[in-house]
């Protein structure tokens, strides 16, 4: 008890199959720059309650397992370096933000919970609680759609609805927070053609072929005309996580909205990485690769071509979303870092198993012809169930929840 190890620059530790070493009370670890661990398979690490490790920046481990519990860890974003045994967080609200692949990031969250029997919160109709408005804890349906476990308190949200902490905790306690967000540019374009904000458009400008650029010398003018996803026009993604403003939008009050959600969302994904961000997802839910493997859902089939003209005047219009995208957007790359050497090599192992299934799920030639505003892959004849579950979109996936959560009010 009360032993002090101190690895110095450079140090080198290899760990084959079957090793074990194990740390008593009070035990000091510190690890140096350059210290490197590789634990083979089957090698394990027990560290007793008080013991230290002071872990700087480039330790890399790889395949072993730490247990235990430590007092200290000064440098924990670091320590994500090394695999930790861990328990999958089975308590999750994703904040279902617009035209931000949320559809496809749902129906992971969905199969995850459906898998484990876990209890959703649903909406009384449709899969919609409001695309609009704040979650309240009156929107739930208690009667009608029980928790599972017999319960007050569900373990997980996964339906459009705007952020609202202090409504949302009082039905999902101690829950991780994620959502996602996507480059202002291509999340407003992607709202434009999914919207068909062009009809509005052509009504009462018809003579510019170039609708998006028509729309953008004015944009207010023509949103008070188009009622579906009008929300959605001006700073979509601040409007969906809760940011509410009577006043003129400047960027001191945006700065201080998003130090708010920095506290309080526990991850942010990114639409442009976000296999990457999935990856991240993994590690701090303590899931399985199985877990984030995806079937892209929704892709929106748009044709527009952007000028830089154009560009520009959605990034003034959406300024708050792009201070919000560029912080978390920098925040991913943070926790990217912090994951350690391996994550290119995670990354590229993942890829494969997405391509692995969507060659044995899904006829990628095909579009499914029921909403022509998107794309979905076709399920192959005779796929395995696992394929279903992996290709169900999040609407299908809240009827079958729907039904579960019923049956057992019944």
């Amino acid at each position: 008890m009360g032993t002090q190890l101190d690895f110095e620059l450079g140090t080198q530790f290899d760990f084959e199959l079957g090793t074990q070493l194990d740390f008593e009370l009070g035990t000091q670890l510190e690890f140096e720059m350059g210290t490197q661990l590789d634990f083979e398979l089957g090698a394990q690490l027990d560290f007793e309650m008080s013991t230290l490790l002071d872990i700087e920046m480039g330790l890399n481990s790889s395949c072993g397992v730490l247990t235990g519990v430590w007092a200290i860890m000064p440098r924990k974003r670091f320590l994500r370096n090394v695999s930790t045994k861990c328990r999958e967080v089975m308590r999750v609200v994703f904040i279902k933000t617009h035209k931000t692949a949320s559809s496809t990031t749902a129906s992971i969250f969905q199969r995850f919970g459906y898998s484990r029997n876990l209890s959703f919160v649903l909406p009384e109709n449709g899969n919609v609680f409001s695309a609009s408005s704040g979650f309240k804890r009156s929107m739930v349906n208690w009667r009608r759609f029980p928790s599972l476990n017999g319960g007050k308190h569900y373990d997980m949200l996964t339906n459009h609805v705007g952020y609202n902490r202090h409504e949302i905790e009082a039905i999902i306690p101690n829950a991780t927070y994620v959502t996602v967000l996507r480059h202002p540019v291509n999340q407003l374009v992607s709202a434009f053609s999914y919207f068909q904000w062009s009809r509005t458009i052509k009504s009462k400008n018809g003579s510019n072929p170039d609708l998006l650029s028509t729309f953008m010398q004015s944009p207010m003018h023509f949103l008070e005309d188009i009622s579906y996803g009008n929300y959605q026009g001006h700073n979509g993604q601040l409007h969906d996580l809760g940011f509410r403003t009577n006043s003129n939008l400047t960027d001191d009050l945006v700065y201080k909205y998003i130090e708010v959600l920095d506290r309080e969302i526990d991850l942010v994904l990114i639409t442009e990485y976000l296999d990457e961000s999935l990856l991240i997802l993994k590690n701090q839910l303590c899931w399985s690769m199985d877990d984030i493997v995806y079937i892209s859902k929704g892709v929106a089939q748009s044709k527009l071509t952007i000028t830089q003209n154009t560009r520009d005047k959605i990034l003034r219009w959406n300024s708050g979303d792009l201070l919000l995208y560029e912080h978390f957007n920098r925040t991913l790359w943070e926790k990217i870092d912090a994951y350690g050497p391996t994550f290119m090599r995670d990354l590229q192992q993942f890829r494969d198993k997405l391509q692995e299934k969507k060659t044995e799920c899904v006829i990628p030639s095909e579009a499914n012809p029921i909403d022509p505003r998107v794309e979905t892959y076709l399920l192959k004849d005779n796929a395995p169930e696992m394929c279903l579950k992996l290709w169900l979109n999040d609407m299908n996936f809240t009827k079958l929840i729907k039904t579960k959560q019923m049956h057992n009010f019944r």
